[in-house]
């Protein structure tokens, strides 16, 4: 790719390959899982979170299946958001966010972590507050 190229990648491009990456991190993929995962490569996958290539739609809906998150979660920081978004999406935690809740529950007890797969978003919600009122302490005491 030249340098004319680079400069020309399309910042919502480069911000939803930037948030795969950061996703598949936090969640402890490399990119060849994440590739065989959705039936790609993983040079593909690099090209993607390098904002090198645009993720189609059909590819976007294979990562965000693999990687259980919601396409808006990788849209996160976009410049250009829509102001309309729905307030409940507002009020949701930052991905970052919900790690650090996750891996406080896998703390308490490992076999959560699948049984939250299958939960709704406001059902996350719900768990995301109650696990935020718990401190570092708390879980010594338990």
């Amino acid at each position: 790719m030249s340098i004319a190229d680079i400069s020309s990648i399309d910042p919502v491009d480069k911000t939803v390959g930037a948030n795969i990456r950061k996703r598949r991190k936090h969640l402890g993929l490399s990119q060849e899982a994440l590739a065989k995962a959705i039936g790609l490569t993983f040079q593909q996958v690099q090209k993607y979170e390098r904002g090198h290539n645009r993720v189609s739609a059909s590819v976007l809906y294979k990562i965000v299946k693999a990687m259980r998150c919601l396409v808006s979660d990788l849209y996160e920081g976009c410049d250009d958001e829509d102001e309309t978004t729905d307030q409940a999406n507002d009020d949701a935690p930052a991905f970052s966010s919900w790690v650090d809740d996750a891996r406080r529950i896998d703390d308490l007890n490992p076999n959560l972590i699948p049984q939250l797969a299958a939960c709704t978003r406001s059902q996350l919600a719900i768990v995301h507050d109650l696990v935020r009122q718990f401190k570092p302490a708390d879980r010594r005491a338990a």
